[in-house]
């Protein structure tokens, strides 16, 4: 049954009308998939799936249109299935499992779903999915992590106000008939009259996707830690620099343009609130220069309450698509979490099924670079389309990079 009118921030409006154009994508959805050891009771881990949906009811909504307008309409079990894998052969699991976490969720039907897969008798692959709608990376470690607190069976998993995403969206939407919005959209519009062609390109109808990986080890994540001190950079600022240098030096830019996710949540009452607050905004420099990387990326933190896809509309298709390069930074430690049970992060220790090779568009038809930080490790990923770049063009765009962090 639909409900009112439910408010959608423009960042969500973005999401669902490239849905009903069709730009789906399985990049659209977020994703817990493990691997859990000697732990096949079903009944608990799906109990644990839906003791979280009751906690976060906003990923029971789902959004249809009638009239115009965008309602909701809330479906009171998520969609969860048990598959029993255990008569198939390895790879025949691999391909279903496979098929099954490539599969885009309608929003207008439902945004997550649980799938728990039994591969024999002491090993369950789990997945957990949910569509990027609901929420944002940040949003996935608050969620994955009550997961495993209700399946741990912790005493205290808190509470949570339901509501607060709707609070955010009233916020912006008066923030952006404010007069600090009117600024904020002023400095977004004289960005866009300043953005350079190279980089920006039509999208492709298909996308086939792949990806390069790449780890930094200890001792040269702490060099480039002094590094970045001594030249007072932070981490995000420091290697989307140098992903400007070499696609400057490589593909013979005279700026470079990349779109970069910012999440934007501008108070605290909003630190633990379910939600999309990913506002894509453009950042531009002449080579690469670290000074000019840090002014940009201030500058674009500083206005990022507005929306940025506003200028096109929330209807127009191509703002998803509209940047060849994307940069995203992430700090890993947002995914952590405590967990007494012996699981490991899927397609890690064992390529069963190499997840990030089949969930890659950013964009659709482009190439883009992925730094995640811990602690101890930096590990990037070049994310790419072969329909428009070859393996060979990303590999030596790779090695170029590698080189200029060598320290």
């Amino acid at each position: 049954m639909l409900g009112t009118l439910f408010p959608l921030s423009p960042y969500q409006q973005c999401l669902y009308h490239q849905h009903t154009y069709g730009i789906s994508s399985p990049a659209n959805s977020m994703i817990l998939m493990l691997k859990l050891r000697r732990f096949n009771d079903s009944a608990t881990l799906i109990s644990a799936f839906q003791q979280t949906l009751n906690r976060y009811p906003y990923l029971k909504h789902a959004f249809t249109l009638q009239e115009n307008q965008l309602a909701a309409k809330t479906k009171e079990d998520a969609t969860t299935k048990v598959h029993d894998l255990t008569t198939l052969k390895a790879d025949q699991q691999t391909a279903f499992i496979k098929q099954q976490a490539e599969q885009s969720l309608d929003p207008s039907e439902q945004l997550c779903e649980f799938h728990l897969f039994r591969l024999n008798d002491i090993e369950t692959v789990l997945l957990f999915k949910w569509h990027h709608m609901a929420g944002d990376i940040v949003s996935s470690g608050l969620v994955f992590k009550t997961f495993f607190d209700y399946l741990t069976q912790k005493p205290d998993v808190g509470d949570v106000n339901a509501d607060s995403y709707e609070e955010f969206v009233k916020w912006q939407q008066e923030f952006i008939h404010s007069a600090k919005g009117q600024t904020a959209r002023e400095f977004w519009q004289n960005k866009m009259k300043q953005l350079p062609p190279a980089g920006r390109k039509e999208p492709l109808d298909s996308h086939s996707g792949a990806i390069s990986h790449f780890v930094i080890d200890r001792a040269q994540t702490g060099a480039i830690k002094q590094e970045c001190a001594v030249k007072r950079l932070t981490f995000a600022q420091y290697f989307l620099a140098l992903f400007h240098q070499n696609l400057a030096h490589l593909f013979r830019y005279d700026r470079v343009l990349t779109m970069m996710p910012i999440n934007n949540r501008p108070n605290k009452a909003f630190r633990e609130t379910i939600g999309y607050f990913v506002n894509f905004v453009p950042i531009v420099s002449h080579q690469g220069e670290f000074d000019q990387i840090k002014q940009e990326m201030t500058a674009a933190l500083n206005h990022s309450s507005f929306p940025f896809n506003l200028l096109y509309g929330a209807e127009d298709k191509t703002y998803g698509n509209l940047f060849e390069h994307v940069y995203k930074y992430q700090d890993e430690k947002v995914f952590a979490y405590d967990s007494t049970l012996e699981v490991e992060k899927f397609g890690v220790k064992e390529n069963i099924v190499s997840l990030d090779d089949n969930l890659v568009e950013y964009p659709r038809g482009g190439l883009s670079l992925i730094i995640s930080h811990s602690d101890d490790t930096i590990k990037g990923a070049f994310h790419y389309n072969k329909k428009r770049y070859s393996t060979e063009e990303v590999v030596k765009l790779q090695d170029s990079y590698l080189k200029s962090i060598k320290l």
